[in-house]
């Protein structure tokens, strides 16, 4: 989610450990709603809620999906 814009990076790497007060002050911050990655998940979330309709962009990727695998001829083997 990081790409998207609705995440903040505290710590890289399976072997490092954050800093507890660092992190704390992170997430903090993040659960704002204010805050520019809170806003951005809004925006995503209603995307997402657009997308999974009867008209979304969603339900018609699945139908072209079923469209195209109803046209494949099954080989009996």
């Amino acid at each position: 989610m990081e790409y998207k814009g609705a995440a903040v990076v505290v710590f890289e790497g399976g072997e490092t450990v954050p800093n507890s007060n660092e992190l704390a002050r992170e997430i903090s911050e993040s659960m704002r709603g204010d805050g520019k990655e809170m806003v951005r998940a809004e925006e995503l979330s209603n995307e997402a809620l657009e997308a999974i309709k009867v008209s979304g962009s969603s339900n018609r990727d699945l139908d072209g999906l079923v469209q195209e695998l109803s046209k494949l001829k099954v080989k009996n083997v």
